[in-house]
């Protein structure tokens, strides 16, 4: 059992700030007409995102309002009139940060689970597991994903944010596909030295309640560590299929990650 140390917790949130920093420089290089953008400071990062209507701040090593000040300033000042921000505030938030969110009328949204899971002898690899795309599919897989999200959003969107993920440095594409050889879902993978960051993961309509998502795991998870990482991490909406499907795949919650909306007027 992993025990929640401050400088583990430190390392898995400044990785999904890099990971961000990557996706923003793969889509300003695919689609320089979004105008994408992302600031990295010593207290974290902040990404402003045209395919994402919610823009991100994660202020991982914030200690202060000043810190703090500096990403939401960032974002306010590129798209002032595009309503609130989306604040990722973790459990080692320093109470000057979590006063200073308050000053600016932050409040809570929602909750998702970190979860995490070593990659050590106890991985196995079932029969069936997914296997990473080669660069001849990428397209397949980016059409498979965005397919995914195609009741809930513009398809244009999500294409784009899958060939996004797609031309992601350290990052690699897994396609489900069935016995006809048809892809049903896709999913990515993000390493960053030590940590593996299983990141978005989408079935097509026609193919969901087939469990995908575990054949998706446990290829993410042996490619993992195949490459010579040592954790895995995922998020999850608590008590969610997808938190239950990462713990069959022997993750467990490390702890909540809090999702705050800063309004754009409070500055």
């Amino acid at each position: 059992m992993l025990s929640v140390t401050q400088a583990l917790l430190s390392d898995v949130e400044a990785t999904f700030g890099r990971m961000y920093l990557r996706y923003v420089a793969a889509q300003r290089g695919l689609f320089p007409e979004l105008a994408a953008e992302a600031k990295a400071t010593a207290a974290g990062v902040a990404v402003h995102d045209p395919l994402d209507v919610e823009r991100r701040v994660l202020p991982h090593a914030a200690r202060g309002a000043d810190d703090l000040g500096e990403l939401l300033d960032f974002l306010h000042a590129r798209s002032p009139a595009s309503g609130a921000l989306r604040v990722h505030l973790d459990p080692r938030a320093p109470e000057a940060v979590r006063e200073a969110l308050q000053r600016r009328g932050a409040s809570f949204r929602y909750a998702v689970n970190v979860l995490w899971r070593p990659l050590d002898a106890s991985l196995a690899t079932p029969d069936g597991a997914s296997a990473p795309v080669d660069d001849a599919e990428l397209d397949v897989a980016s059409e498979t994903y965005a397919r995914g999200f195609e009741d809930d959003a513009p398809r244009e969107a999500f294409l784009r944010f899958a060939r996004t993920y797609a031309a992601m440095a350290r990052t690699r594409f897994f396609l489900a596909r069935n016995a006809e050889g048809v892809p049903m879902a896709a999913a990515s993978l993000h390493l960053d030295g030590n940590i593996a960051i299983l990141a978005g993961m989408a079935a097509r309509p026609a193919f969901r309640g087939r469990r995908l998502q575990g054949r998706l795991i446990a290829g993410r998870l042996a490619h993992a560590r195949r490459e010579g990482a040592r954790l895995a991490v995922m998020t999850a909406m608590p008590a969610s299929r997808s938190q239950r499907n990462a713990e069959r795949a022997g993750f467990r919650v490390a702890y909540p990650r809090v999702l705050l909306s800063c309004p754009a007027e409070n500055r």
